[in-house]
Formats: structure tokens, sequence, C-alpha cells
């Protein structure tokens, strides 16, 4: 009985001695700022294991000064659970097997241990794997070059960098689409848990590329994976949002979870977003992108997180294309997709810091954030459903009102598609819009709100406003110029028949730069005649920042020119040197005769005579370029250029004036548009006895009232003489002659 009681005994001890050296280390390896420990105990008879660290080799003696790394790494973490999600998320068999951690290299046994960790600092790191028994204690019977490294591993931090899964090509119509799956083990600010795997596919346009292409970053709707996306000419990034430690398969709704979880006490940390960070840097390395021309784009989940994402990141996405997403998770009766929320994100009521300082909840209100993020944001395609049953209709207008409000550049489209069909039955002047390739992040473009073709969303309830429609959808648009100085945009209404007005905020601005408060001014005119069809000033409402109101549109390109204007007044031009530089806006013609026209600004006086140019009409109002000259002893400008801003329209009132009195020097009326009367003296030169002295009036006016009669003679206070030693009123027509 002693002889078998001590024979189990030695049969124990080999036991718990031997699993140790039953572990075996066989790949340890620095990968993208990672660290990859694979060991293989196919008969193990561990729980699980711990994973230890040290800046020497670890043994029987150091194990007690070595870092414990992780001590909860299951068995069989080798096996590819990103694969067996994905599977199951698509309705096909699990494939059941390891991981790859070399690219298209055969996967690991399934029964294998893997960990990949992140790099933290640059170092030279020794490992140790040690097995946990059934009643919770450690082995720790170490045997270096089995179960612990004899050699260190390199660290180094760096770039992730995925590891290539699968690769194939996928027909369609003729055409081949290349593909690449990849498994990307998520680093540490990316996953609560550190090494934890996901996947991400890319499709490419045609197998030889060549220069860069438009790119969409795809993101799935709930429960949804990575997927092989065919798509004409662009660049699709496929990645899958699962982390199988959450609750309800695994969805982060695209942006994360609590840093405490499964207790909800800590901070909400945006792991997902970290994680579509490094993502596209590594894709845009790898890959032909044109990082001018980037969407983010997704239905459901994937609308909810393109929204959420795509806002805070206008320095990377040139577009947001969402469908259906929800803009406003925390809404009272928003439904099932708040109570998986709570889960990961905890209560409205706690509306836990999120790691951007703001509350969770308040944090993904994308309804607040286009109204308290005035600046450019990427444009913005959405669309939703009135009968959409499961991301509801209540929460969408207000979104729609506070894009419009604020001068976004969006459209936005909406139906009776339900849920899943929601393009169903969309205007085609939405869903014929190309964001993908049209907007260009490094390009400005006009950003169109108000427009009088906009449909009517409602107040919410889904039976109110129309049925179907649209908002600012329909337009389209070249730029032309984009300077310091300048903008200009041809634009055109695309519906056959429609000629709306609405409002152009130019957003995005390259180089045309102003300051908040600067006056500009703009004219729309039809390109092929140059016909000035509307025009004004507007003043900058912030920095780099001004709305162009209430500007006609029609089915041919119209073009829409803003300019600074230079701030010089024509009291500046009268301080300035025989031909310096004249700069001049908001002048307004009140004559034109055959040598000159004559201008002044609102407040009429001074006046300024103009040379060299024709066009004009009494009314329009001008800016002008020229250098400083002298014309009948007033000032003049020498016109290079000028723009009619305004045609016609600004009707300047002439300044009553009882006599022009000059003995004191030129009068201070010269050049100005006057207003003087009595009665007339001689016809042959048509003076006229104001009861201040003798005024002269001339010019074509083809006329000349009896003497003795009483006449009103509107026109410009002119030198008759180049001696300067006579004045009289220069008459535009015969109807500035009112006889009494």
């Amino acid at each position: 009985m002693i002889r078998t009681y001590l024979w189990v005994l030695l049969l124990v001890l080999a036991v718990s001695t031997g699993c140790g050296a039953a572990i075996v280390i066989e790949d340890a390896f620095c990968r993208g700022g990672q660290v990859f420990l694979h060991w293989a105990d196919p008969d193990t008879q561990y729980i699980r294991y711990h994973i230890y660290r040290n800046s020497s080799v670890i043994d029987d003696n150091s194990i007690s000064q070595a870092q414990l790394i992780d001590g909860n790494v299951p068995l069989n973490s080798a096996k590819d659970a990103a694969a067996t999600s994905a599977a199951f998320r698509r309705g096909e068999p699990d494939p059941d097997r390891g991981y790859r951690i070399f690219d298209l290299a055969e996967p690991l046994d399934k029964r294998d241990g893997l960990k990949v960790i992140t790099v933290d600092a640059p170092a030279d790191r020794y490992y140790a794997v040690v097995g946990v028994n059934s009643d919770g204690t450690e082995d720790l019977n170490i045997v270096v070059g089995q179960n612990s490294l004899s050699s260190a591993i390199h660290e180094t931090s760096g770039n992730a960098v995925p590891v290539l899964d699968e690769k194939g090509v996928q027909n369609v119509s003729g055409y081949d689409y290349p593909w690449e799956t990849y498994t990307w083990f998520k680093r540490n600010d990316e996953s609560l848990f550190d090494g934890e795997a996901t996947k991400i596919t890319i499709t490419l346009p045609k197998p030889n590329l060549s220069g860069k292409y438009a790119t969409m970053l795809y993101l799935h709707a709930i429960n949804g994976t990575n997927r092989i996306q065919p798509w004409w000419n662009l660049i699709i990034i496929s990645p899958m949002d699962c982390s199988p430690n959450l609750p309800h398969g695994g969805n982060s709704w695209w942006y994360g979870y609590c840093s405490t979880y499964p207790s909800l006490s800590g901070t909400v940390i945006n792991y997902t977003e970290n994680m579509l960070l490094h993502m596209l840097g590594w894709a845009k390395s790898s890959f032909p992108i044109d990082e001018d021309r980037v969407t983010v784009s997704g239905g459901s989940m994937g609308g909810t997180g393109a929204l959420s994402f795509g806002l805070r990141h206008p320095e990377l996405f040139s577009s947001i294309c969402a469908t259906v997403p929800q803009v406003n998770p925390g809404l009272p009766d928003i439904g099932w997709s708040q109570t998986q929320l709570r889960n990961i994100w905890g209560s409205l009521a706690a509306n836990l810091p999120s790691d951007e300082g703001v509350g969770v909840w308040d944090r993904q209100n994308s309804t607040a954030y286009v109204t308290n993020h005035p600046e450019d944001i990427p444009f913005i395609k959405v669309q939703n459903s009135k009968n959409d049953d499961t991301l509801k209709w209540f929460q969408v207008p207000q979104f729609y009102y506070n894009l419009n409000e604020n001068r976004h550049a969006f459209i936005a489209a909406w139906g009776q598609g339900g849920h899943v069909n929601s393009s169903s039955g969309l205007p085609p002047e939405y869903t014929g819009f190309d964001v993908y390739t049209k907007i260009k992040r490094s390009q400005s473009y006009p950003a169109v709100s108000n427009s009088s073709s906009n449909n009517n969303p409602g107040n919410g309830d889904p039976s109110q406003g129309d049925s179907v429609g649209q908002m600012n959808a329909g337009y389209d648009w070249q730029i032309r110029t984009a300077t310091a100085t300048t903008w200009v945009a041809d634009i055109k209404y695309t519906v056959s028949g429609g000629t709306p007005t609405a409002d152009i905020s130019p957003r995005r601005l390259q180089q045309f730069d102003f300051a908040s408060g600067d006056r500009l001014a703009y004219i729309l005119t039809e390109i092929a005649t140059g016909q000035v069809i509307a025009g004004g000033y507007v003043t900058a409402q912030r920095g780099r920042f001004v709305t162009v109101p209430n500007i006609p549109f029609a089915n041919e390109y119209r073009r829409l020119t803003i300019r600074k204007t230079s701030g010089q007044t024509i009291p500046d031009l009268i301080a300035f040197d025989e031909d310096a530089d004249v700069d001049l806006d908001e002048i307004i013609i009140t004559a034109v005769f055959a040598d000159a026209a004559y201008a002044c600004s609102e407040k009429r006086v001074p006046a300024v005579a103009l040379l060299g140019a024709h066009g004009f009409e009494v009314g329009d109002s001008i800016s002008l370029r020229g250098t400083k000259t002298v014309f009948g002893g007033m000032v003049a400008v020498n016109v290079s250029q000028f723009t009619t801003v305004s045609p016609s329209t600004n009707t300047i009132r002439p300044i009553g004036s009882p006599g022009l009195d000059g003995s004191h020097g030129r009068p201070l009326q010269l050049g100005v548009l006057v207003k003087v009367w009595g009665r007339v003296l001689e016809d042959d030169n048509f003076v006229i006895d104001s009861g201040s002295g003798p005024i002269v009036i001339y010019g074509g006016y083809g006329v000349k009232p009896a003497v003795g009669t009483y006449v009103a003679a509107t026109g410009i206070c002119s030198e008759m003489q180049s001696a300067g030693v006579q004045y009289g009123v220069r008459v535009r027509d015969a109807q500035d002659i009112i006889s009494f």
C-alpha cells in the first residue's frame, strides 16, 4: 500500500514538474510595433497561461523579478477568433483554424497559444510562458530555450503592419477586382484587450494600378463584417468592428467602450476610432490612395460611425456618405440601439466622460455637433427613410435643419424605403451625385443652403412634411479660380426646367483668405454673354466664411465671382500720388459721357472721373482697378479693369445746390451729381440765374429753354476750362432738364 502511494506521488510530481517543459515557444518576434509570442502545448492540463517579461533571461531564480504581462491567456488562443466571428456573421461554417502570423503562411495549430503585445518602449526583452493549474497555482518550472526565451526580442515601436491572410480576384461583368484580406491585431489604444484580432479587406479597382485612386473607408452595419467590394475606379477599405469580449455580438458602433468594462465606472475610450485611424494610415502607405479623395461611408451602425468619425477628421476625409444613420442615440425612445449602447457606454444619467473631454452621450450627438462646430467639415451626403422602424425618423429632421442653418456642405434625401432599402424612390438629383470622386479635400466647393427647390422633411412626425424629398441636392459646379483675393465657381442646377434660388457659402477655402467683418464683392454672370444677373456686397461673418444670399440658378452654368475689396476709398485716392495704383470698390456710376464717366460712393461726396473704359450704365455698382490721374481739375482713374457688381439698380439722388461758388477755389461738389435751378438768362449758352450767381448748363441735351423760363437741371458739377476758372453743370440728356 505504501509502495502504491509512493508511485502515485512520483507520477504526480513528474507530471507537475514536466508540464512547464511541455510548453514550447515556437515563434517570438517584433513586427509593426507589436511582439508576437506563439507557443505549442498540445496535451496541456493547464486551465490558462501567464506571460512574463524581463530585461534578462527568465529562469527559476529570476521569475520572481519578472513582470507579469498577462495573467489570463486562455487555452487555444491561437485559434483565429476573428475568422470565426466573421464566418458566424456571414452565416458560414466556422473555418476552425489558427491565425496566420506571417503573410500567407500556413495557419498555426488552433490548439496552440498566441499572445500579441503592443511595444511600449524600444528595448531588448525576454519572455516566458507558464501554465496555471486547475487549482489556480502557477507551474513555475522554467526551462530556458523551451517555455522561456534564451535570446531577447529586439522590440521597436512602429506603425501597425497587419498579416496578409488571403488574397484573390473577383470578376464582375468581365472586370477583375483584386482583393486582399488581412488579420489586424489591435494595439492597446485600439482595444482594452491588447492583441485582440479583427479582419480588414482591401478591394482594388483593377489588377494593374497606375496613379492614385479615390477611396472609400466602408463601415458595415451591426453584426456586419469585412467584405470584398468591387467598385469601379475606387479602392474600398472594409474593416470589421468586432470585439468578442463585448456583448450584443461584439459591436462598438465604430466608437469604443468603457475602459473598465465590464464595470461601467471609468472613461469611455474611442478604441475603435483609434483602430480606424491606424488602419487608414497603413492603407495609405500600402496602396495608391488619393489622400484628397477619401470618403468614410456606411449604413445604419456604419452610417452612424461614418458621421461620428468623419465629422471629427476633416483633415482626413473629403466627404461622408451616411445611409440611415443614428444622429443622436441619447434621445428618449430611440429604441433598442440605446439599450445596447448603455451596456458599453453606461447610462444616460451617468454620461460617463469620454477621453475627448465631454460626456460620451453628448459626444455622440451629431445633431448638436454640426451646430457647435461651424468650421469646415467634410461634405455630407445623407439619406434616411420616414418609415424606418429600426433607427427611427423622429431624430432626423433637426439634423438636416442644423446642417442647413450652419451652412455646411451637404445634400440630404428621404423616402419610404424603410431601413434596408432606403435608396428606393429617392430623387435622382440626390442618388446621381457622385460624392466619392467629385469632392476633394484640397479643393473648395460651394455649400448650398436654403435652396428654394428644397422639400419639407417636417417636424419628425413621419406623417408631417413631404413623404419623399431632398435638401440642397441638384447642384453641380466647377471651381475656376481660387486665389488669395478671388474665388470663382461655375454653378448650375441639374434638374430639367428648374430655376431655383439658393444661398452659397464657399467652403474649405484654400488660398482665398479674409477676416471677420471684411467686405466682399460678388457677381453672378451668364458665362456665354457676360451678362450680369446678380451682384452686390456681403460682409464676412467670421474669418474665411461668408454667405452670398438668394442667388438665382438655371440649367446652364452661371459664374459666381467673390472677391475681396481693397478698402480704398475716393478720399484715399485724392491723397495718392499721380500714377499710383487704384483699387476701388462699391462706387456707383452717376453719368456717362463720350470722354469720361463719373462715379461716387453712396455718401456721394467726393466723386471720381473714370477714363478709358466703356460699358458703364448709370446706376451700375462697380469695382475697378487702374492708375490715378487728373481730368477736368478733379481726381480721375485711368481704368484698366472693372467689374459691374450690380447693374443699374443703385440710383444716386443728386445733391441740391443753389450755386457753384468757385471764388475761393474749386467747388466741393466738383464731379458730383448735383441739381440746380433758376431763370434762363441766355439761350445761346444756356445760362441760368440761381440767385447765387450765373450757372452754365451744357452737354448733349438737345433742348434750349426760352429766356425767362424757370428750369431745374441735374448733372455733373464740372470744370469747363482747363485753367479751371469757370464751372458748370454737365447735363446727361434732355430728361435732366425740367421746365416750369
